[in-house]
Formats: structure tokens, sequence, C-alpha cells
């Protein structure tokens, strides 16, 4: 190839057989990624696939604990890769022969349409957020990741978060250089209200998908809470943390959405009582939201 292309090369070693490691399908809520032979070295010529399938109306956090895999700057020798079903359908179709899934960027879906109105209002709450951007790493909210080199610590970096209930995760090597390869944990995480729940409990708790850890991207959630009739319902935020490209809104059943934290000359903000029989939270997120 022409030197001048990404990757490059002037000539190329044969390539010896693969070596033979089962591709996996798992249908679990929570589990272990590890590479093949780890924590001993890796072979080479792997080409190795797992597809997690999570529940419906779920999605998936993968975690890192260790990566040691042979460094490149575009990850373009050994790697390894985790995509959305979702976005590798997407690029499928678009490009049939696609196959791997090429390292392309993040796909934006932003569920927060009017950008004024949501400046005006992020800049409204900018007081409650976290004192130091430190305090809990963030993800990246890509839809295809490709990682390589030796890492162990500040490993939330490497977080990946998926859209839907399914992810593809490929090891990949070539024919020189082995490694450790990586550990990782995987989990599932319920967002059964979204688009929409209705709890009817006579007292609870709810919070919102995956916290207190990070706030997930792209999430649209409504929570009704509704009472016995002739009853009112007590609504108090024991936590409330949510920051750049999200919003929470309470409505107390008279129509009018009310913002939390949103006055500082309100003191007892935070603590409401509905109107009627019926409270609604709504929760929307847009596609690198900051917050627990």
């Amino acid at each position: 190839q022409k030197c001048a292309q990404l990757g490059g090369y002037v000539c190329k070693q044969s390539k010896r057989s693969n070596v033979l490691i089962q591709n996996m399908t798992i249908t679990e809520t929570e589990g272990q990624l590890r590479s093949p032979n780890y924590p001993n070295q890796y072979a080479s010529n792997i080409n190795y696939w797992v597809k997690i399938i999570a529940p419906k109306r779920s999605r998936i956090i993968v975690q890192f604990q260790q990566m040691d895999i042979e460094d490149q700057d575009e990850c373009l020798y050994d790697y390894v890769s985790i995509q959305d079903s979702e976005f590798y359908h997407v690029q499928s179709n678009l490009n049939p022969k696609l196959s791997p899934p090429p390292n392309i960027g993040v796909v934006n879906i932003d569920y927060l349409n009017d950008a004024d109105d949501v400046k005006r209002v992020l800049d409204r709450r900018r007081f409650i957020r976290s004192s130091s951007p430190n305090d809990y790493s963030f993800p990246s909210f890509q839809s295809y990741v490709r990682w390589c080199g030796k890492h162990s610590g500040d490993m939330s970096q490497f977080d990946f978060i998926s859209r839907s209930n399914e992810i593809l995760i490929n090891f990949f090597t070539d024919n020189s250089i082995a490694a450790e390869g990586f550990s990782a944990m995987w989990r599932s995480i319920d967002i059964s209200a979204c688009p929409a729940q209705t709890l009817t409990s006579r007292e609870g708790n709810l919070s919102s998908p995956n916290f207190p850890h990070f706030l997930l991207h792209n999430l649209n959630c409504t929570y009704n809470i509704q009472a016995p009739i002739g009853r009112k319902i007590w609504l108090e935020f024991l936590a409330f943390d949510i920051g750049f490209d999200a919003l929470a809104f309470v409505d107390l059943g008279d129509g009018v959405p009310l913002q939390p934290y949103s006055d500082t000359n309100i003191i007892s903000d935070g603590v409401y009582v509905s109107k009627g029989e019926r409270v609604k939270i709504h929760l929307r997120t847009s596609s690198r939201p900051r917050g627990k």
C-alpha cells in the first residue's frame, strides 16, 4: 500500500493458521470478560467475538479492570473493540462488506432539540454541579471503541455504555508481539422507566438508571406515581446531581413542570406535595450528560 495511507506497509508476513477459539453468545445480567489465556500471553492471529444479550429494556456497561495489549497509536495491530449491535447493524446496511467493523467515530442522538432553551436552563442550574470535575470520571458514550496499550490505573476512562441491550466485543491480534490481554466486568442496567413506568405502591424509593454512578446517555424516562383515590403524594429528593446536557422535571398534577433546585431562594426546594393523586417525574439526557 502507499505509505501515505494510514497503516501503510512495505511488506506483510505470511499469515499462519488462526488459533481455534470459539465465538460466544452470552445471555446473562452480569459477568466477567477476559481475553483468551489471560493473564498469560495471548496467542497470535486471534479474531475472537463475544456477543452479550442483556434483558429487554436494559443497557450494558463494560468496565475494564486491566489492559495489556500491543500498543499502537491507532490500535491497528492488536486490540479489543466494543460496539452496540444496533450500531453495527446500521453500519452493515450502509456497507455490506463491513467485517470486521472499522474504527469510526461517535454517533450522537440528541433528545434536547431546542438548544437555546437547554442552554438557558443549564445556565440557571450551574450552582448545583459537582465542586470538582474530578469527583467522578466520565465515560466516552461512543457507539464504537477500540482499545490497546498497557493500562492499570484510572480505568474508568475505558468504560463503555451501550444504547441497546446487545453489544459485540472483538479481540483481534496480528502475527507478532503478544501481551497479557485484558480483564473486564460487565453488568446490565434496568431502564424500565424509559419511556414510561407507573408506580402504585403506597411508599417507596426510586432512582435514575445507574445511580449513584454516572448518568446514562440518550435517556427519555417518565416515572408516574399514582396514589389511592383521595390521597396526595409526598415527594422528597434525597440526592440530586444533574449537570451538563441533562434535565429533570416534576409535575405535581397541575400540568406545570417544575425543575428541582432551579431557584436558590426556595429553601424547601426538593420537597413537594402533589396537587392531587398523581406525580410525574421526567428525566431527559443528551448524548454526553454529566452528573450522577
